[in-house]
């Protein structure tokens, strides 16, 4: 008997934007396979691609559309720009209002709400909605809040935001049926919270279908007699990218070894002015998807990093090194949390977070690696990934774990 699911996610956008596709993805594979899938979002959300010709008012404030089988319903939520900010808090009671509203009686009953978090309120909805339609609940941590606010902001556990949200955390975590994060080693957190004991499982981040068919085939970097080291993605406060652009100065544009930048982010025009006499470092600013796939694979290696964060003890979730795999290209992490994925794929090193010289070394070693060599490397990645995190697959396991719970 198929199952009906709802995927909550504040941040899921709809197929062809720029990110946070997996929960359209997940619903279009769990369609394939045979279930009824409702995917409920806002329009607050800045990497959100929204044509206005595929959308449809619902009513109390929700528009739907259909993507291969699979239903999207987005809150007409309040929108934001800067990341931390008091209007990205408003937003997140705005869309829990919205949840408030939601016109159940017009959706089909689900038997399984998944709340995926990034906006960790939701699961108190999701709670209210599973227990009213006598479904079962499952938290999926994509970020481990309240954790990464007191990480980013120096917050102390006693701080009343703080409380609040650990709270509610917990609260998660022992009401629901089954945890599931996309990080590897969240049971230890997961733990360190709850005193009951709480199942916990993983379904790590999947390709996104249309990164999955623009990297269909290898594409080998143009020929270049310099190693060009890329970066992609968002170039903010989180994205510890100092010590990168620092070791690319010390370098110098005389090493053979030229660093191209593609993203925006609240830091871009200030990096552009730091190093605008650096000829070897170049900023693109964001580009659209397709653009920035066709830029990307100029790149010999990527390069990525996270701020130094308890956070990271549970792995890194991060949909940036799915993409550089993807796209075949070996990768350089400036990580120090648990490690994964880099190791089993061997398509790439990790160097200590922070430590520059460990990161020129790393840059100097794959200057001097045969072209070859990389390409191979970047190729067991980009293998691994496919065999190992296709929405099709990623949906087989999860719907396991959801009929587990039957």
């Amino acid at each position: 008997m198929g199952m009906t699911v709802w995927y909550i996610s504040k941040y899921a956008s709809p197929p062809g934007s720029l990110g946070g596709q997996r929960g359209i993805s997940l619903a279009q594979k769990f369609v394939e396979l045979g279930h009824k899938t409702i995917v409920i979002s806002s329009h607050s959300n800045h990497g959100a691609v929204i044509v206005a010709d595929d959308w449809q008012s619902f009513g109390r404030g929700f528009d739907y559309a259909h993507f291969l089988g699979a239903t999207m319903l987005l809150h007409r939520t309040l929108r934001y720009r800067k990341t931390v900010s008091l209007a990205r808090i408003i937003s997140w009671l705005n869309f829990e209002w919205g949840l408030l509203r939601l016109p159940v009686s017009r959706l089909a009953r689900p038997t399984h709400i998944i709340v995926s978090s990034l906006s960790l309120l939701s699961v108190l909805n999701g709670y209210r909605l599973a227990k009213k339609m006598r479904a079962h609940l499952i938290f999926e941590v994509r970020d481990i809040w309240p954790l990464t606010l007191e990480a980013e902001l120096g917050l102390r556990p006693s701080n009343v935001v703080i409380r609040v949200l650990s709270a509610i955390e917990k609260f998660g975590y022992e009401r629901s049926a089954v945890v599931v994060g996309t990080m590897p080693n969240l049971v230890e957190h997961v733990l360190e919270v709850c005193s009951a004991a709480v199942r916990v499982e993983t379904v790590g981040l999947g390709i996104d279908t249309d990164l999955e068919t623009l990297s269909s085939e290898y594409s080998p970097p143009p020929p270049s007699e310099s190693l060009i080291v890329g970066y992609a993605g968002s170039i903010g406060l989180t994205n510890s990218l100092e010590i990168f652009l620092e070791t690319a100065r010390k370098i110098g544009p005389l090493k053979g070894i030229e660093f191209e930048l593609w993203g925006g982010g609240d830091l871009l025009d200030k990096f552009k002015r730091e190093y605008a006499s650096d000829i070897h470092i170049k900023f693109h600013g964001r580009l659209s998807r397709e653009a920035l796939h066709a830029e990307a694979t100029k790149a010999h290696v990527f390069f990525l990093a996270t701020n130094d964060s308890p956070v990271w003890r549970a792995g890194q979730s991060l949909n940036k090194l799915v993409e550089y795999m993807a796209l075949g290209r070996p990768v350089i992490a400036a990580f120090s949390g648990y490690p994964s994925m880099i190791d089993e794929a061997e398509c790439g090193v990790f160097v200590p977070l922070d430590d520059g010289k460990a990161l020129e070394a790393a840059l100097l070693k794959f200057r001097d690696l045969p072209r070859l060599d990389l390409e191979q490397m970047g190729v067991r990645g980009r293998d691994w990934i496919r065999a190992h995190r296709s929405y099709r697959t990623l949906a087989r396991d999860y719907l396991a774990i959801l009929g587990s719970l039957s």
